[in-house]
């Protein structure tokens, strides 16, 4: 028997919401087993998704943290 396998999450932090949109788009093939999830800063991330193994988090470059 198959193991289910968990959609994948991409969560984009981005104030501009064009971001959003345009990789919605580049996701939409037929078969896509992927969630896309938006928030505008990283309180959204960490709050609801921290821990989530199956999230991989985006960011456009102004909110990437500081180095």
């Amino acid at each position: 028997m198959p193991t289910p396998v968990e959609p994948l999450r991409l969560l984009l932090l981005a104030h501009e919401p064009f971001w959003y949109a345009l990789l919605r788009d580049c996701l939409t093939a037929p078969g896509s087993n992927v969630i896309l999830l938006h928030g505008e800063n990283w309180d959204a991330f960490s709050a609801g998704y921290a821990n989530e193994r199956s999230t991989v988090l985006l960011t456009t470059p102004d909110l990437q943290p500081r180095t």
